[in-house]
């Protein structure tokens, strides 16, 4: 009676020790984020660098250097007097939902690079400018990694290119962002 009450404390310990929650195991992470949001090509020609805010999920298993990450963002631009007129406060507002891999480029996982597919819904701040449009996107980029105590943080930079369906051209953009990971 006494060995198997030791073995079960032992089997017990043993199971409560090495089990780690599934969240450690998985490298579940959610992050904020914010920057500077850079228009570039056409869509640099119409509007003025903006700000990005920006949220994310991400799950990376433990020891393995590829992850998945869901990141939600909202870009906003002003535009260029030359475009839309002197004196108009009308923005350029995105919307965005993406969903990316990830894959540590180094092995400690402090570099890494991003990409993936997104949904990103584009207007104005005034709708008399126009309604808003869906479209898909692709989006491609690379990040730095800086572990805190309790918490960690990063800068990343990504470029994004929207397909626009109803005008038949395109937006393309690059967020530089910090982040705080949690």
């Amino acid at each position: 009676m006494l060995r198997t009450s030791i073995r079960a404390a032992v089997l017990g310990a043993a199971i409560l020790f090495a089990a780690r929650p599934a969240s450690a195991q998985l490298g579940i992470s959610f992050g904020i984020d914010a920057g500077a949001a850079v228009p570039v090509q056409d869509f640099g020609n119409l509007t003025n660098t903006g700000y990005t805010l920006g949220g994310s999920l991400g799950i990376r298993p433990v020891l393995f250097p590829i992850g998945l990450r869901f990141d939600g963002a909202f870009q906003q631009f002003g535009f260029k007097d030359s475009f839309i007129g002197t004196g108009a406060d009308v923005k350029a507002n995105i919307w965005s939902i993406t969903a990316n891999g990830t894959l540590n480029l180094v092995p400690t996982g402090l570099l890494y690079a991003i990409g993936g597919v997104g949904y990103y819904s584009q207007g104005y701040s005034n709708s008399a400018y126009g309604s808003a449009t869906n479209d898909p996107g692709v989006n491609i980029g690379a990040g730095l990694r800086i572990p805190l105590t309790g918490l960690g943080a990063h800068v990343e930079a990504r470029y994004h290119h929207i397909f626009n369906n109803e005008t038949n051209g395109s937006t393309s953009f690059v967020p530089i962002t910090f982040g705080v990971t949690f």
